[in-house]
């Protein structure tokens, strides 16, 4: 009989230590688990290795020239109001640039200002040029807008 409740107490306390030791690997298996999960993060973030170095863009500076006025066309047509269609064609000499702007109007007060120029006038306008700044070289020119 003695044997018997031997065994029992036995069997008990093997018991309660599986649970004891379970409840001591779930206890620890957290903070494991968030270190793990911080490591993962600092070892993702923490390359330093290779820098970004950006590649050199362009910049876009304008300024205002004289250019010839080469050609001009000009529309006008009235559908129960009137309107007004001009392009107007240049060359500049300094730049050895061509370019068009067409100009759109409609109404009473709609005539664009590039109606009244001739060929030959001399009129201004905005010199688009992208630069790259390190090395000062220009990239392209156009004339953006006759005024």
């Amino acid at each position: 009989m003695y044997v018997l409740l031997l065994e029992r107490l036995i069997l008990m306390e093997e018991k309660i230590m599986q649970k004891n030791k379970l409840s001591i690997i779930r206890i620890l298996s957290f903070p494991i688990n968030i270190l793990l999960i911080i490591s993962l993060f600092a070892g993702c973030c923490a390359n330093t290795a290779t820098k970004y170095q950006p590649v050199e863009q362009p910049h876009l500076y304008w300024k205002d020239i004289d250019v010839t006025v080469t050609n001009v066309d000009k529309r006008h047509w009235f559908a129960e109001t009137h309107w007004y269609e001009v392009t107007v064609y240049v060359h500049s000499d300094k730049y050895d640039l061509d370019g068009s702007y067409t100009e759109k109007g409609s109404g009473i007060f709609g005539c664009p200002d590039s109606w009244q120029y001739e060929r030959g006038d001399i009129v201004k306008a905005k010199l688009y040029s992208w630069v790259m700044d390190s090395t000062g070289e220009v990239i392209k020119r156009e004339i953006n807008k006759v005024y």
